[in-house]
């Protein structure tokens, strides 16, 4: 039976692996995850794939294997210490792989949804092995030339003087070209080891050594040699195996900290002989030249360099809208890629662009039909790009096109543009391209003349930042706020992050700090994940809060809140949550100057792109854009924006843009496409448009949020009312804004006063229950408030592990400074901070008002004498941040 199991493991082409709480207890199911990590770890991703699903067990609990846990496994029944290491070690390098998680007490899904999810990975795995072939051709004939360069290096006078022969390869992207070198050149060696991702199996350098001997020195499927053996016992006899051979290394995705790898550099340095090869790739250039001091660079970047080409095909002009040609352009440009604007009758001139096209958009119009353009396309392009039609105009077509094709109907005369399907376009554009939609920022809905703003700032930018060899160049976004620093940057972001070995964006450094300045260390950590995007880190985080919560465990006493038969509170804690919160301050400043220790080391030569936005204190300079400064490679790039331009200043920015108003053709455009979803406003509501647009005075924002205020709102004397209010408060963006508050249901303008008091940056399905559980509607009202413009859903970061659905509840801080103001001046029953709690609380009258409070840690003794005298006497509902967590 144990031999028909081993077998299958040897066979098998995916492994999925059902981590359950039972699991560990088994001897021989470990002993079988060992197997499975032994075989994986001998062959490419390609070759073999392991799927880890977490069920009902954290991927920490599996990692750690934490004493009294389901997998701590001292608790196996006749175990001994070697198998207890080995297990150890496997079901490290499993819980490291991208998995699934599924929790029964907190699904949110049907079980059956998650098997579908596993499924369908399962299957999509075994479809690319189809047509790995035909893939592999296809990259072999992107990297010919490279891959000649490499023949060459092995023919060299240069690589036959030598024992053993060091290249390396730059590689910003997905190691794609260590595996051609690997199955092209390995037949030319006597033993080879193929070492997938380095930088994880390099966390352990006994496990990394012993895997280099054992590939280039056992027989085929046998199993990896004993850790002794190769340290101690036999170390000297394998160490003249491998003299005897030619061997071929291959340590792909390396780290920026190769420590843990110095004792297998050791040995292939020391002991590698006859002609041997031995290629590193990294996406750190620095390292390859310098650290590792290899015998000869090649370099992919112009390679990874390459955007994403969409070419824009159309007929005669005067058949679109120019507006809506403009739309495509500039949202296909804000997530990156290079868009080409292309006549029929350019392309039956020159058809360069559409010969470089993976993508080609094609709008069909009573001046060009799917006959003209596929004839085009026949006699032009040498290969056939994906083709996606846009069907515009009140004409119908009954054409049909010679493959089946994605399509969508545009027609401003009888109905809107249809987001859903216009985002559905845009998404079959990215996935044809490839395009990593969660390394991108989220791009807004309509994107109004940001192509040229980007393209001039990042004009001055690239002649500052290649005249330069010294030091990270910073460059600053100045302007008010809602005037589109933040949209600004993501477009820069999107345009320029491949050209750069890591990147990150902190979205709302200001708002994200407001309520908890703790929250400057995860920012730190998640600018180190993100730059080095080393899944160790993450580990070691887990380490430490471990260790934290083992700290402050010995400090805490019970802060359950008793109520006695008169009702009274009783808050004994009190003493012990004080002692706890200045224990939790102290943590986070050592947390604080070991993180800066951490962004100066762990990044030191790393050319970097990194954007801060809305820095608005020097205090944020300090923590997260000091300690990179002299860490970065000399070609990074630092973009801050900000509302203050001495911060900028302070920062000694090269250069500060100054964000202006849009235009007034701009402004129209916005505001049109977000008040009637059309390029032009109706006629009978034409000119009051252009009055309330006036009134915006080209502010985004207020364009943006008026728009949607007015959306759908056919009564002129609506509009009018609505431009006499802007006229009015013309110079306070609070009352312009206020305006769309103004409009909405009592239970809905409650929920976004809590969301701008508590709920900003936190989990949408958190937010949701909340927002059930006090008005009796979440989703709704959340839906609601998105549709107008007055929150935002965004994709949550930092879910490296698994896929998720989750998002982040945002608000553009003006809108959220908004909210607090009407609650401030009105409202005077919602407390989210120290100072506006100790403001209400001070004042007897207005105890008895508040509803809602967020409970600040430092100011837990404050909280205690609260509950004690005032809040058995009122309703209340207490919001605390950490629960949110």
């Amino acid at each position: 039976m144990k031999f028909d199991i081993n077998n299958a493991i040897r066979h098998s082409r995916v492994h999925v692996i059902i981590l359950s709480k039972s699991l560990a207890a088994s001897k021989q199911c470990l002993d079988e995850i060992v197997e499975i990590m032994n075989i994986s770890s001998c062959k490419t991703p390609s070759e073999v794939t392991v799927l880890p699903v977490f069920y009902d067990v954290a991927p920490f609990v599996v990692r750690r294997q934490p004493e009294g846990s389901a997998y701590d496994l001292q608790n196996v029944k006749g175990s001994t210490d070697e198998e207890r290491k080995r297990w150890a070690k496997a079901l490290y390098d499993l819980s490291c792989l991208k998995g699934f998680e599924f929790f029964t007490d907190r699904q949110t899904t049907y079980q059956w949804e998650e098997l579908n999810k596993i499924a369908s990975k399962v299957e999509a795995f075994l479809n690319k092995e189809a047509i790995s072939y035909a893939d592999q051709q296809k990259c072999e004939n992107l990297y010919q030339e490279k891959l000649n360069e490499v023949s060459k290096v092995l023919k060299s006078e240069d690589f036959n003087s030598k024992d053993v022969f060091f290249l390396g390869v730059y590689e910003r992207n997905k190691p794609r070209f260590a595996e051609l070198i690997l199955h092209k050149f390995r037949g030319q060696f006597d033993a080879f080891c193929f070492l997938s991702n380095a930088m994880v199996e390099g966390s352990d350098s006994d496990s990394l050594v012993r895997k280099l001997y054992s590939d280039l020195i056992r027989k085929p499927k046998q199993e990896l040699l004993p850790l002794n053996d190769v340290k101690r016992t036999y170390r000297s006899y394998y160490q003249q195996l491998l003299r005897n051979k030619r061997c071929f290394v291959v340590f792909s995705f390396i780290a920026n900290n190769i420590d843990d790898m110095k004792p297998s550099l050791q040995v292939v340095r020391e002991n590698l002989k006859n002609k041997s090869l031995v290629v590193f790739v990294s996406r750190f250039q620095h390292l390859l030249q310098k650290v590792l001091k290899i015998d000869k660079f090649i370099s992919l970047s112009l390679l990874d360099d390459n955007r994403g080409i969409v070419t824009i095909c159309y007929g005669n002009k005067r058949d679109i809208n120019e507006a809506f040609i403009d739309h495509l352009q500039e949202t296909f440009s804000m997530v990156g890629l290079d868009v080409h604007l292309e006549s029929k009758e350019r392309f039956s001139i020159d058809s360069t662009s559409l010969q470089k096209s993976e993508v080609v958009l094609c709008i069909v119009s009573q001046s060009f039909s799917i006959g003209e353009f596929e004839g085009i396309l026949l006699n032009a392009a040498p290969h056939r790009p994906r083709v996606l039609y846009v069907l515009y105009g009140p004409h119908c077509t009954s054409e049909s096109t010679s493959k089946s094709c994605f399509n969508i109907r545009v027609n401003f005369e009888e109905s809107e543009l249809k987001k859903a399907e216009f985002q559905m376009m845009v998404n079959e554009v990215l996935q044809t391209l490839k395009e990593r939609r969660e390394e991108m920022k989220e791009i807004t809905d309509f994107p109004v003349g940001l192509t040229k703003r980007v393209n001039d700032m990042w004009a001055q930018m690239s002649n500052y930042l290649y005249s330069s060899n010294n030091a990270p160049q910073c460059f600053g976004l100045l302007g008010m706020g809602g005037v589109g620093k933040t949209t600004t940057a993501m477009s820069i972001y999107n345009k320029i992050r491949n050209q750069f070995e890591g990147s990150f964006f902190c979205l709302n450094t200001s708002a994200r700090v407001a309520a908890d300045a703790s929250r400057l260390v995860s920012l730190q950590r998640e600018m180190l994940q993100s730059l080095l995007s080393e899944k160790q880190y993450q580990d070691g985080r887990i380490r430490s809060a471990a260790h934290e919560e083992a700290f402050l465990s010995s400090y805490r006493m019970d802060p359950t809140e008793k109520h006695d038969q008169g009702g009274r509170i009783q808050s004994a804690a009190c003493h012990g949550e004080a002692r706890l919160s200045a224990c939790r301050m102290d943590l986070t400043n050592d947390d604080e100057v070991h993180e800066k220790a951490l962004l100066s080391s762990k990044l030191r030569g790393i050319n970097a792109l990194v954007v801060l936005d809305d820095v608005d204190s020097i205090a944020q300079l300090e923590v997260l854009y000091n300690p990179i400064c002299s860490s970065l490679g000399a070609n990074s790039l630092v973009l801050i924006t900000s509302r203050n331009r001495k911060i900028l200043e302070h920062a000694q920015s090269r250069h500060i843009f100054d964000i202006e108003e849009l235009s007034e053709e701009s402004s129209q455009r916005l505001f049109n496409w977000h008040a009637f979803l059309k390029p032009e406003a109706p006629p009978h509501l034409k000119e009051v448009s252009e009055s309330v647009i006036g009134a915006c005075k080209g502010l985004p924002l207020s364009l943006k949020v008026m728009g949607a205020h007015l959306y759908y709102e056919s009564d002129k004397r609506y509009w009018d009312e609505s431009l006499h209010f802007l006229r009015t408060n013309e110079k306070d963006i609070f009352s312009v804004l206020r305006r769309s508050l103004d409009r909405v249901e009592s239970d809905q303008r409650d929920a976004f006063l809590d969301i701008s008091c508590f709920l900003v940056g936190e989990n949408d399905v958190v937010s949701c229950a909340y927002l059930e559980g006090a008005y009796g509607r979440g989703w709704t009202h959340l839906k609601d408030l998105n549709s107008r413009c007055l929150l935002t859903l965004e994709r949550e970061e930092g879910k490296w592990l698994c896929d998720t659905k989750d998002r982040i509840i945002g608000m553009h801080d003006q809108l959220r400074d908004m909210g607090r103001h009407v609650v401030r001046k009105e409202e005077r029953n919602r407390a989210w901070d120290a100072e506006s709690a100790k403001l209400l609380l001070k004042v007897r009258c207005l105890c008895f008002l508040i509803q809602n409070m967020n409970v600040c840690p430092v100011d837990r003794n404050f909280f205690n004498w609260f509950l004690w005298n005032t809040a058995k006497r009122m309703r209340l509902r207490v919001l605390h941040c950490v629960a949110f967590q």
